[in-house]
């Protein structure tokens, strides 16, 4: 990771003390839900599988537990499930669903920005609108409620009000790259993983673990996808001009917040990752398998590194960062010269 003063730790774990006994809340080894995880271990009663051992249970109890709650151990399960996934051309592409719209009547007189911010919360984008005098746009003939910011020349548009996830992010981006859209930047909230990070902690994402299931349709397995490195570091140059406090580095994206459990977190948090999000894996992974340049900016809205789970997006400090990010994010984009 990279503070906003230049520097690079030696180890991207060496801001954050992870041990067990300086743990607090949700990913203690104390913690509730680490104590039921353990506690329901030891109730459930385990089928028997391996004699070797004087007829006691083997040693890989989550085997056992695996082939007690039905769960497949097979090895040779790939995802996607179609061996040549990658190797085949989509049935579907995006320029087909735009012939779709201008057949409608959705694009005509369509102007196509070369760079666009995607938002996801309704009331930043209502901010947006409201700061730039730009009246609400009729989605029935444009692209999604796509505007245009005259501030910029016109070069830089705001997708807003996208709601929240992968898919939906995933196609608006894969849309925008047919209308000839090069340079994204995401804005959006995550939940902090670590302790240390400050609510309204602005994070500049430098790559993302892929938990969700989009970015593995576009790019072969791999734990990460990466964030447009000339992009991000355009972003971080800017945020270090302006004065304002940043982190760069690792997120989660995992597309079912009601699944993300106590041990995952309390790995990502050993392994340095600092928040965790829903979009940003497989943004990038579009970005890369189409050959643009995307980039994730988050504000720290809530915490699950403490216990109980601590949301804040009311907080008024909240949206000032998101206003903050947005501006940062149109100055550069703005600013093709920024891009390096």
């Amino acid at each position: 990771m990279i503070t906003s003063d230049g520097s690079r730790p030696a180890s991207s774990h060496s801001s954050y003390p992870l041990q067990a006994s300086s743990t607090a809340g949700l990913l203690d080894d104390h913690s509730w839900g680490y104590q039921l995880c353990i506690t329901l271990t030891r109730q459930t009663p385990m089928p028997v599988n391996d004699k070797s051992h004087g007829g006691h249970e083997s040693g890989n109890t989550f085997e056992n537990i695996r082939k007690h709650i039905g769960m497949s151990t097979e090895s040779n399960i790939t995802y996607p499930n179609y061996p040549t996934k990658h190797a085949e051309p989509s049935l579907v592409n995006p320029a087909d669903f735009l012939d779709y719209l201008r057949r409608i009547g959705q694009l005509e007189d369509f102007e196509v920005p070369r760079c666009v911010i995607l938002c996801y919360q309704h009331s930043l984008y209502e901010r947006i609108l409201a700061m730039e005098s730009i009246p609400h746009p009729d989605k029935t003939r444009s692209y999604r409620g796509l505007v245009m910011l005259p501030r910029t020349d016109h070069r830089v548009g705001v997708l807003g009000d996208l709601g929240y996830g992968a898919a939906g992010a995933a196609s608006a981006l894969e849309e925008l790259i047919a209308l000839g859209v090069t340079e994204f930047v995401s804005i959006g909230t995550a939940g902090s993983l670590q302790p240390a990070l400050r609510l309204g902690q602005v994070i500049v994402c430098e790559r993302a673990i892929r938990d969700e299931g989009i970015s593995h349709h576009y790019l072969p397995a791999a734990k990460h996808a990466e964030a447009s490195p000339r992009l991000s570091e355009s972003l971080r140059n800017e945020f270090y001009a302006r004065g304002t406090t940043y982190m760069a580095g690792e997120s989660w994206t995992i597309d079912a917040p009601y699944r993300e459990t106590v041990g995952e977190a309390r790995q990502y948090r050993r392994e340095g990752v600092l928040c965790v999000e829903m979009e940003s894996a497989a943004i990038f992974a579009i970005g890369k398998y189409r050959s643009v340049n995307v980039a994730s900016v988050f504000v720290i809205s809530d915490s699950i590194a403490d216990q109980p789970w601590q949301p804040q997006w009311h907080r008024p400090e909240i949206m000032a960062a998101l206003i903050a990010v947005y501006d940062v994010a149109a100055a550069v984009l703005a600013d093709g010269s920024l891009i390096h």
